[in-house]
């Protein structure tokens, strides 16, 4: 009767403990399973941020979460974070267009309105380009790399609780062999923590592929625009030239019927008609050209009717050269694609570098009698006593990780690491060369439309009225009038020309910094 009556008290016992025991597992299980900052992700955070090793900036992995580092890229696509310093979203004109180039009604209708500026062309481009759209569409196919790294989370995390599971009341006391088995079969989890960076890295490589399409198709535009705005102007002016060379043909001809001329003059005048009629073709040509050019860059359809161009914008001054030298040393694309490029590499040899090295002993800490031996060490050593390591029996060797790289992989990442640094050091003299060589164009160009427009040609026009006047009086004869009529020419084609080279010295600029070099203003 005593022992019947102990009976239920001692099923009650074991019930409440066991019940106790196992929300005590459950609770460790939600513990490792739902968060990043445990004991254990901190020790694998620091196993991949082993000394010795060279880390990017910023050390991402250490510093936020998958769902933080996606969420910034995510943020940085919305706001437009590519546009930043190459188009000025703040004016209202080039918002209204950088909007209206998604709407194919709206940019019809901007089309329509008149000569198109220097501001709606690039905001337009910028919105349009095929180049920049597929760029952009990559970066957020690129971001969504950073999602899938959590899936390596969730395996770190069943890690997590596979390891305390063999540690646990829940997993018995079995032999220590099934818990090395777990060590060995699972050393990398700390390169899945790395796994978040390289997706982070990669789509920042993305971005700065993105805005090397921006401003390579801005700087298209921009020379487009001048170009179809030059071979216009040069086509005005040519259809302006022609009957004043007629009519003094027809002077020439009543001259020479008369007897007071030579035939020679006759005879000069003709060849310049027909050399001014092919330059006419050259240039309607040329502008067709450019037309085409700058359709391709705004994504519209061949015929598409343009309205013109407007005179293109040039600065009254060009930015000092170390200026342009330090934006590009801050800002090119080429540059920050190198330098991500560099990054990516480092990144890889440390994941490489985890594991191909045994565990660190605070790994396997909680392994009773077992130390992870050091780099080369052979199967048994580090056991104290001259016990055999964990899971001997079974072939497992500590030292030598059943996922491990091969040091050839390594050697190959180590190389390409050396070679991204030389590529890295190659892309920032090139970007500055480049800014260099931008800065002497604009330079060059500007100084050369002021000499053109205040001075050339005033004075040659001024030249030719009183060559005319005394070419009708008998004063001074024909080839004298032709040489100031051919001064005025050359003086009004500079001026076309200047502002041509201004508007190429200003797209290398954008070439070479990823900005807009200057605030614009028409001269």
């Amino acid at each position: 009767m005593k022992a019947q009556s102990l009976r239920p008290a001692v099923l009650l016992t074991v019930l409440v403990a066991t019940t106790v025991g196992c929300a005590g597992h459950r609770a460790q299980v939600r513990e490792y399973e739902g968060g990043r900052e445990t004991a254990f992700f901190r020790e694998q955070v620091a196993l991949a941020r082993a000394p010795g090793v060279p880390a990017p900036a910023p050390a991402l992995a250490a510093t936020a979460t998958l769902e933080e580092l996606r969420s910034r890229q995510v943020r940085r696509i919305e706001e437009r974070d590519e546009l930043a310093g190459l188009l000025d979203l703040s004016a209202p004109s080039v918002r209204s267009a950088f909007e209206a180039g998604g709407d194919e009604a709206r940019t019809r209708k901007l089309l329509d309105k008149g000569p198109l500026g220097v501001p709606e062309v690039l905001a337009l481009a910028a919105a349009r380009s095929p180049a920049a759209r597929a760029a952009r569409e990559s970066w957020r196919a690129t971001v969504e790399q950073i999602e899938q790294a959590a899936w390596l989370e969730q395996v770190t995390a069943a890690y997590r609780g596979f390891a305390r599971w063999t540690e646990t009341r829940a997993g018995g006391d079995g032999p220590a062999a099934p818990r090395a088995m777990g060590r060995e079969a699972y050393p990398w989890p700390a390169a899945t923590a790395l796994r978040g960076e390289m997706a982070d890295l990669e789509a920042a490589m993305a971005r700065e592929r993105l805005r090397a399409s921006l401003a390579d198709a801005l700087a298209v535009a921009r020379e487009a625009h001048a170009e179809a705005w030059e071979a216009a102007g040069r086509e005005k002016l040519l259809e302006g030239f022609l009957p004043f060379l007629r009519s003094m043909a027809e002077v020439a001809a009543a001259r020479y019927g008369a007897g007071k001329g030579m035939q020679d003059e006759q005879l000069r005048i003709e060849t310049e008609i027909r050399r001014m009629e092919t330059d006419l073709v050259a240039a309607r040509n040329s502008r067709t050209a450019a037309e085409a050019r700058l359709r391709a860059v705004l994504d519209l359809p061949a015929d598409a009717p343009l309205s013109g161009t407007a005179v293109p914008a040039v600065p009254a001054e060009a930015p000092s050269v170390d200026a342009l030298a330090r934006a590009a040393a801050a800002s090119s694309p080429m540059v920050a694609m190198a330098e991500r490029s560099l990054e990516m590499t480092r990144v890889a040899i440390r994941m490489g570098e985890i594991m191909s090295r045994p565990l660190l002993e605070s790994a396997a800490s909680t392994d009773p009698g077992f130390r992870a031996p050091a780099q080369g060490g052979m199967e048994g050593e580090g056991m104290g006593g001259g016990a055999a390591a964990p899971g001997a029996a079974m072939g497992l060797k500590p030292s030598a990780p059943w996922y491990g790289v091969e040091e050839a992989y390594l050697r190959e990442l180590r190389r390409r690491s050396t070679a991204a640094e030389s590529d890295l050091a190659a892309s920032r003299r090139d970007s500055d060369a480049m800014a260099r060589d931008a800065w002497r164009m604009l330079d060059t160009a500007i100084r050369e439309i002021a000499t053109a427009e205040k001075t050339a040609v005033p004075l040659a026009e001024q030249a030719f009225e009183v060559s005319r006047r005394n070419y009708q009086t008998g004063v001074v004869d024909f080839a004298m009038h032709l040489e100031a009529w051919g001064e005025l020419v050359r003086a009004r084609f500079s001026a076309l020309e200047a502002r041509l080279m201004a508007a190429r010295g200003l797209a290398m600029a954008t070439r070479a910094t990823g900005a807009a070099p200057t605030t614009e203003e028409e001269r």
